[in-house]
C-alpha cells in the first residue's frame, strides 16, 4: 500500500490524501481517503468505508518500464501516463495517476490485509 505525498515539484502534506494499492496479481486499485485513516494519521491505509473516487486499474512491465493503467482517468494524448518510477529514496512516482497534475510521489506504508476489493467505482 502507499499513500500520496503530493504533486510532482511540490512539497505538500495532503489532508485527504489518495492511496493506490498494486497487487501482485498485476491488479491496481486507487481511491481517495475521505476520513481520517483509522489511527487519525495519513501514515496508515484508510478504513474501506471511508474510501472514495475509487478507480479500477492494472500495473504491468511493458518491456522498458513498470506502467499503472487506470481507465477511467485517461487523458488523450499524454503518452507517458501510469509511468511508474522510483525517487531514489525508497517511494515511487506514478505519472498522471490524477489528471490534474503531471505525477503523484507515493510511500510504501503497509501491505494489503485481504484478497478482497480494495474499493468499488
Amino acid at each position: 500500500m502507499i499513500v500520496q505525498y503530493g504533486p510532482v515539484g511540490q512539497a505538500v502534506q495532503p489532508t485527504i490524501p489518495m492511496q493506490a494499492e498494486l497487487r501482485g496479481d498485476g491488479s491496481a486499485y486507487a481511491w481517495v481517503c475521505a476520513g481520517a485513516p483509522d489511527d487519525g494519521t495519513l501514515s496508515k491505509v484508510c478504513a474501506e468505508p471511508s474510501r472514495t473516487h475509487c478507480l479500477l486499474g492494472s500495473f504491468a512491465w511493458d518491456g522498458v518500464r513498470w506502467r499503472a493503467d487506470f481507465p477511467a482517468n485517461h487523458i488523450g494524448g499524454t503518452p507517458n501516463q501510469g509511468d511508474i518510477a522510483p525517487d531514489g529514496s525508497g517511494n515511487i512516482l506514478i505519472s498522471y495517476i490524477n489528471p490534474t497534475y503531471s505525477g503523484a510521489l507515493f510511500k510504501w506504508i503497509d501491505v494489503a490485509s485481504s484478497g478482497n476489493p480494495s474499493c468499488q467505482p
